[in-house]
């Protein structure tokens, strides 16, 4: 594509943006402007609707009543004069005062004295409405102001029609049961009422019961629409018609009826006639002020841009580096074809130049080339002398790696085997304590002590041994069973509480009441843990207590603090502790019975398969805190039940 024609195409391309931008824009704000003021006016509209509506409501009026002065009480219906007398004084009345046409007169009790129904166009008498008497009891809106001068009006929604009523009270001057009574009258709002709506308000209007099953869509969607947050919806019809929806509620102050007041778009086209008239404009403009600025291009850039590149073309093809095109004018197209023709006179120079450069890297190359040959073959002897290096270290390595497996092997076989004849020995020893061979003496007792104590203490070493070694290849049992937290950490701090004794000191267990009844997990690894943190806690407690505290912390974890009043670890031993076969220093004091240093590194490593974490705090003198925090897997209601069969 020639500059010329991406110039104009890009003048076009930014005159189209421009005018689709402000049409965009146009649309965004100018119509939706008209749109909305279309809408405001579609809703005064059925504003003023509602109100003439609400007007002919208020006008309803009932006049004053001179049949009050018979001096028979009006209880039950009259004798066929008084009702001839109420046909003349009280329905002609009020069908021609009041255009009413319906009449209904209840005494002081509520009790219906007199109803009729005539047609006030032709004065003949139609059906009364049996289901207005429904309306006519007590709690209705039409007698909750019996004993009030105000009159109540409004709109009541019958099987035979929508219903204009006017409920007053009626007050006689004679001393009998008339007054206190109620007058109850009312106009349906038919044809000749909404065209009555019509010719008030210059609008289309069309009114359906709230409640009709059979309502057109659009008032069915309208009714969608309106609640009593949104009073009136409008929506247009098509391009010249807009139509506004509202309710109106019935004397209950419930929506009765659906109202529609259509009329022409007349603000819509006018706006959209004015859009277009403005953009008819716009585009004659923009159209002539593109062409101006092409001319305007063509004259002080494009034209001389050509003659330059017809210059360059010619320089490139006759292999010629001069530049014949005259430099006129001070800008930057004058500018550029100067510093091209110093470029051209630059090149040249440079070309002679590189020739000669050339030469001397070539040589340079040659002398290079050899120098890397000759280190190649250097490197490749080495390489050969590191391989067989490797060789050598890689055989070694393997070697130590099966030593050393043979060794834990070995180890672990040990260990396994040590334990039966360590536990038969320590059973023998608490047999023979118990006295089942004879009775003992003090002497004796105090040395089969010993003797279990230093059992036990060679038992937990092999046993830490055996499970250091099945950590170490990964081969250690878990298991995932029920057990009951509570009965395991008493059980297991009664076992040890005769350790504790020996030493003077008290152990005791805490337990949260809001910990599990039951939880799922490995309960032999549990013991494991608390006997390794609690036998570690009464070997450096020397005086005070030992305390096993067990808390749910959250709905999904719970711990197991073991709390002693002993020693303490260093700060600076804290972070080493559970190092496998790492001990305190000789700046503690040396206990005969402080193990290889296995215990903790285990517990850490048994507490990590559970899912768990362990932490601890201490201070010197005053004590350690190990808390071991574990997740919580409660047994679901099935597993509960079979237990409870079980």
């Amino acid at each position: 594509m020639t500059l010329y024609k991406r110039i104009l195409f890009g003048v076009v391309f930014i005159c189209l943006s421009l005018i689709g931008l402000i049409f965009i824009n146009t649309q965004l704000i100018l119509v939706d402007s008209y749109q909305r003021l279309e809408a405001q006016n579609a809703t005064q509209n059925v504003e003023r609707v509602l109100h003439v509506l609400q007007s002919d409501i208020d006008s309803l009026r009932i006049s004053d009543i001179d049949w009050l002065e018979k001096p028979a009480p009006i209880r039950s219906i009259p004798e066929i004069s008084n009702r001839e007398f109420f046909q003349d004084n009280l329905l002609n009345r009020l069908s021609l005062d009041a255009k009413l046409s319906i009449a209904l007169l209840l005494d002081r009790q509520n009790n219906i004295v007199f109803h009729n129904a005539i047609n006030t166009n032709n004065g003949r008498t139609i059906a009364f409405p049996k289901s207005l008497l429904a309306s006519i009891k007590p709690g209705s809106p039409l007698l909750d102001s019996v004993d009030s001068q105000k009159a109540i009006k409004g709109i009541i929604a019958l099987p035979e029609g929508l219903l204009m009523t006017i409920s007053v009270p009626v007050s006689g001057t004679g001393g009998h049961d008339t007054s206190g009574g109620r007058l109850v009258g009312g106009r349906y709002l038919d044809d000749e009422e909404i065209e009555h709506l019509a010719d008030s308000t210059k609008v289309d209007v069309k009114v359906v019961p709230y409640n009709n099953n059979n309502i057109p869509s659009d008032f069915l969607r309208a009714k969608s629409k309106l609640d009593s947050a949104n009073h009136y919806y409008v929506e247009p019809v098509n391009n010249q018609l807009v139509s506004s929806y509202t309710t109106m509620d019935d004397i209950y102050g419930k929506p009765v009826i659906m109202m529609r007041a259509q009329m022409p778009r007349f603000i819509s086209q006018y706006g959209q006639d004015s859009i277009n008239s403005f953009f008819a404009s716009l585009l004659i403009i923009i159209v002539l002020l593109a062409a101006v600025v092409f001319l305007l291009l063509e004259r002080t850039i494009l034209s001389r841009l050509t003659s330059l590149n017809t210059g360059l073309a010619h320089a490139r093809t006759s292999n010629n580096l001069t530049l014949e095109v005259l430099t006129t004018g001070n800008d930057e197209i004058a500018t550029l074809t100067s510093n091209i023709k110093e470029i051209f006179k630059a090149h040249t120079q440079t070309k002679s130049q590189l020739q000669d450069a050339k030469d001397t890297i070539e040589k340079q190359v040659q002398e290079r080339t050899a120098e890397l040959t000759s280190a190649n073959k250097r490197l490749e002897q080495e390489l050969g002398d590191r391989k067989q290096a490797n060789l050598v270290l890689t055989q070694a390595r393997d070697k130590a790696i099966g030593e050393l497996q043979l060794k834990s092997q070995l180890l672990a076989n040990v260990s396994h085997d040590s334990r039966t004849p360590l536990t038969i020995i320590g059973l023998n020893t608490e047999m023979l304590q118990q006295g089942r061979h004879g009775e003992l003496n003090d002497k004796q007792t105090e040395v089969l002590d010993r003797i279990l104590n230093a059992t036990r203490q060679l038992l937990n070493f092999v046993t830490n041994m055996l499970d250091e070694a099945q950590l170490k290849h990964g081969k250690m049992p878990f298991v995932n069973v029920t057990f009951e937290p509570k009965l395991l950490i008493e059980e297991f701090v009664s076992m040890l509480e005769p350790l504790a004794e020996a030493k003077g000191i008290s152990l005791k267990a805490e337990i949260d009441l809001a910990l599990p009844s039951q939880i799922k997990g490995d309960p032999d690894r549990l013991k494991q843990i608390l006997t390794n943190l609690s036998e570690n806690a009464i070997k450096f407690t020397d005086q005070g207590s030992v305390t096993v505290k067990a808390q749910r912390t959250d709905r999904l974890h719970w711990t197991i603090s073991i709390i002693d009043t002993g020693r303490g670890i260093p700060p600076e031993a804290q972070t080493r502790i559970f190092e496998a076969y790492w001990q305190l220093n000789s700046t503690l004091k040396r206990d005969s019975n402080r193990g290889v240093g296995l215990g903790l590194s285990i517990v850490k490593q048994i507490v990590q398969l559970m899912k768990g974490t362990i932490s601890v705090t201490s201070t010197v003198g005053k004590g350690t805190t190990f808390v071991v925090t574990l997740p919580i897997e409660e047994m679901a209601v099935s597993d509960t039940m079979l237990q409870l069969l079980i």
